[in-house]
């Protein structure tokens, strides 16, 4: 509205008026003291309007007062300004000003507001200290004074009240002084602005315990922190970029960054610190080159950019740091080759390059970092053999350059690693005899799965070492058996075991990447008649879940551990014939997204396997129950999960095929009635898979019928009727600003499951370039936020 003129004084014949709401006019003049004579008045809001002169005396005296807001007016001078801290009732006070603004102190008596949760003074021109009453208010939610002339410190006393409080906001005063470290104590606060002032000292370490801190506005003020000697605000959430002026803390020795939000490239600001020596940036979404000026700051001696979205190659610069203690580059997107001088890091303990996509052979340098305890080159592009020097690194205890495409054989060298606990040379192409002294006695079969050649007697899942080509060809014909009797039971179970972990990861829990190569003890003996007992005789009130493989029970066993009984169908035609072997295969896969599996019973009449139980249902519940309601990148994070599950399963390279049965309306084309299938059949399931998750709707519905199935009708809706078949939940969930976002992102998932469904198996897209680009289109969809 646009209303204009003054206020009549008649307004206050209205005895039984509650509510007056004028804001947003043109109206003018003071406001009438008649006002008052409505004592049944209980929201007043005159804000947007031009009043002035003084809020009428005796406003304290309106017994039902809650909500007074008179924002942006041109304000309303005077004493009697003072008498509205006295109004008990108060819920809302907003005296926010527009130019001219309310002088003076701010009174004590606003301690006095026992139902106060919203009070705004900013843009006034207040004068004075922060009143202490104002931090014992146990119902005050937002309180703000930006823009005043406050000086003084933060009362110490900050963290001892404000339970509910969520947002702090004095940027643009006059304060002084250190951050008190009680404000940790705030466990609600969500935002805490306050920039534009005089802070000094440093910021408390505890700061990173306010795990709800959203918005976190200290930029101004770290630049006049000129002594600030650490900088540590973990796992928060902060946004943004890295401030320029952080440049100015030439004291600074610890910045740590690390789980937040933080986005832009890598600020040359960071190469202007001469004193810092440790620097962690990890777990956030910086993206574009390295600046190679970081190699300029000797004084570093540790360094974690890790899971960011870096680029390009591994700046030349980091291998002159001579003095670099640890060094973390892991799950970024760094690519070239390894040069000569990373063996200049002769002081180095720990060197993780794992998780991108360096190629080229392993320098024969890196043998010489003597003081190296922990090496990681795994999941990279990394060719050749491994290097002979290595039998020099004395102190390492832990080596895993598992996933690659190396060559050759295991050196003989490493023998002497006396402090070697852990390696990992899985999934590789290695060849010969795996040593069997030194650390090699107490290593295990899944330090070395994956690598077709090896042979030796130590290990009891690759055979001995041929004495001639006749029996090498015997030893791998052998080993080509085990392997598809093994994928027969993969191919069954790893959508299933694949759905339910990583459902049970994106609930909150999370497994430990150490924890996947450790060596396994041998597995419980459980009886047939304690798993009868533990899902009381297989009850249907343990019945989790059933397909064409059998069906899965909950269970508790004798020692109270709840697990997942999954019990095939032992009726089904060529079912699982060498079950024990294949059982022994799979208790040794390890990955983070695939379900652990316990143990196994089996007799004539039964077969099951023993799985870890995860409580957060299927896949099927999570989008079909009205109790979930998943948003677009908790579908991405699960899909990614499962298909990197599928790439771990595949990597079983001698693999060509195996026969299963597979779900009606998952199945390939090509499977027809034996149920052959192979890589390429996987893939084609996990596209079905892909269209049902976005779509909502499962490929076996009613509504598919002659030619039309699932993936014909999202062929011919791409690309101009997405929004006709994506599934209406994910358009009408919050962040409703991304809509054309969210349907790009879709359009390129779509797309993804077209090239994954195509009728001709070996025109299919192959499982890795399936997992690299999901990760890129939620890498895109992460950039969004």
């Amino acid at each position: 509205m646009d209303i204009t003129g003054t206020i009549p004084p008649q307004l206050g014949n209205l005895s039984f008026l509650v509510s007056l709401d004028l804001s947003k006019n043109n109206f003018h003049g003071e406001l009438p003291p008649e006002l008052l004579l409505s004592r049944k008045l209980r929201d007043i809001d005159l804000s947007y309007n031009n009043f002035t002169g003084e809020i009428p005396k005796g406003i304290a005296n309106l017994p039902n007062l809650k909500w007074f807001i008179l924002r942006y007016n041109k304000l309303l001078n005077g004493s009697n300004v003072l008498s509205i801290f006295n109004t008990s009732t108060l819920e809302i006070l907003d005296l926010r000003s527009h130019k001219t603004g309310l002088t003076g102190v701010i009174p004590d008596e606003v301690g006095n507001l026992p139902e106060l949760s919203f009070i705004s003074l900013s843009f006034n021109d207040f004068t004075g200290l922060i009143p202490i009453g104002i931090f014992n208010i146990s119902s005050l939610v937002v309180l703000g004074i930006l823009g005043n002339h406050i000086s003084g410190s933060i009362p110490s006393t900050i963290g001892n009240g404000l339970p509910n409080i969520e947002g702090i906001y004095l940027v643009g005063n006059n304060i002084n002084g250190a951050l008190p470290s009680s404000i940790s104590n705030l466990s609600k606060l969500e935002f805490l602005e306050l920039g534009g002032n005089e802070l000094t000292g440093s910021i408390p370490e505890s700061l990173g315990n306010l795990r709800l801190l959203r918005n976190l506005n200290l930029y101004d003020e770290i630049g006049n922190m000129r002594k600030l000697s650490t900088l540590e605000l973990d796992d928060n959430d902060l946004t943004g970029i890295i401030p320029t002026m952080i440049s100015s803390l030439k004291n600074l020795q610890r910045l740590s960054l690390g789980a937040n939000r933080i986005s832009g490239p890598f600020q040359i600001a960071l190469c202007e610190l001469p004193n810092l020596g440790m620097l962690n940036l990890s777990q956030n979404q910086m993206w574009g080159n390295i600046r190679s000026c970081l190699g300029d700051v000797t004084s570093l001696r540790e360094i974690y950019l890790d899971s960011n979205n870096f680029s390009a190659s591994i700046p030349s610069s980091l291998w002159n740091l001579k003095d670099i203690l640890k060094l973390n580059l892991s799950s970024n997107f760094f690519n070239g080759s390894l040069p000569l001088e990373v063996g200049s890091l002769k002081a180095v303990t720990l060197l993780d390059l794992s998780r991108n996509h360096i190629s080229g052979n392993i320098p024969s340098t890196l043998g010489g970092l003597q003081k190296l305890t922990q090496l990681s080159l795994a999941h990279n592009r990394i060719e050749g053999s491994i290097p002979d020097t290595f039998g020099e690194l004395i102190n390492l205890e832990a080596m895993d350059i598992s996933y690659n495409k190396m060559s050759g054989v295991i050196p003989k060298s490493l023998e002497e690693l006396k402090q070697l606990r852990s390696l990992n040379v899985s999934f590789n192409r290695l060849h010969g005899e795996i040593p069997s002294g030194g650390p090699f006695v107490n290593l295990t079969y899944q330090s070395f799965m994956s690598n077709e050649g090896l042979c030796g007697n130590s290990q009891e899942h690759f055979p001995a070492c041929p004495s001639n080509s006749k029996n090498h060809s015997k030893s791998k014909k052998r080993i080509m058996i085990w392997i598809v009797v093994a994928f027969s039971v993969i191919s069954v179970i790893v959508l299933t075991s694949a759905i339910a972990f990583v459902l049970m990861r994106h609930r909150g829990t999370t497994v430990n990447a150490e924890d996947e190569g450790l060596a396994e003890v041998a597995p419980p003996r459980i009886s047939y008649y304690e798993l009868q007992r533990a899902t009381q005789g297989f009850d249907e009130i343990n019945l989790l879940g059933s397909g064409s493989f059998g069906s899965v029970y909950k269970g508790t066993l004798a020692d109270g551990m709840i697990v997942a009984v999954k019990v095939f169908d032992v009726q089904m035609e060529g079912t699982f014939q060498t079950f024990d072997r294949e059982c022994e295969i799979l208790r040794n896969l390890r990955h983070r997204n695939l379900t652990k599996i316990i143990s196994s019973c089996s007799n004539l009449d039964f077969k099951a396997l023993i799985l870890e139980y995860m409580p957060n249902e299927s896949l099927d519940k999570f989008l079909y129950s009205r109790d979930f309601c998943s948003s677009m990148m908790q579908r991405l994070n699960i899909m990614v999960d499962i298909a990197s599950a599928l790439e771990y399963l595949h990597h079983e390279e001698s693999i060509a095929h195996t026969t299963t049965f597979a779900t009606i309306g998952y199945i390939a084309t090509e499977y027809g009635l034996e149920g052959l299938i192979s890589k390429r059949s996987d893939v084609y399931s996990f596209g079905i898979m892909l269209l049902e998750t976005f779509t909502k709707k499962k490929p076996r519905d009613k509504m598919f019928a002659g030619d039309l199935n699932l993936r014909s009708l999202v062929h011919n809706s791409l690309p101009d009727e997405l929004d006709q078949i994506i599934d209406a939940d994910l358009l009408t969930l919050d962040e409703e600003n991304l809509r054309s976002q969210k349907l790009q992102c879709v359009s390129f998932i779509m797309e993804l499951a077209m090239n994954c469904t195509i009728s001709i198996p070996v025109e299919r897209m192959n499982r890795t370039d399936v997992v690299t680009t999901l990760k890129k289109i939620k890498q895109k969809f992460s950039s969004y936020y």
